[in-house]
């Protein structure tokens, strides 16, 4: 959608600032990388949570509402884990 393709280039443009401030002003590296990368993706999904908030006629995603289905969780781990390894 228009509004998550809009939070990512937000998320883009912040890690390039933040990249810089924690590399040239801080002086951190690859620390200052990682968390500013951290930082950006956080900021993202928090603003892409909100927008799907609003969207509260289509869904219902408010803390009471969430549940995890256990054999689902252990399904995606079972794919994803792997993945994230190699």
């Amino acid at each position: 959608s228009v509004s998550a393709l809009g939070f990512l280039l937000v998320a883009a443009a912040l890690n390039v600032v933040l990249d810089l401030v924690f590399v040239a002003y801080f002086g951190m590296g690859v620390a200052g990388v990682s968390l500013a990368t951290a930082i950006a993706q956080a900021i993202s999904a928090v603003l892409c949570y909100i927008k799907l908030l609003k969207m509260s006629n289509l869904f219902d995603l408010g803390l009471k509402t969430i549940r995890i289905e256990p054999s689902l969780a252990l399904r995606i781990l079972r794919i994803g884990v792997p993945s994230g390894v190699s």
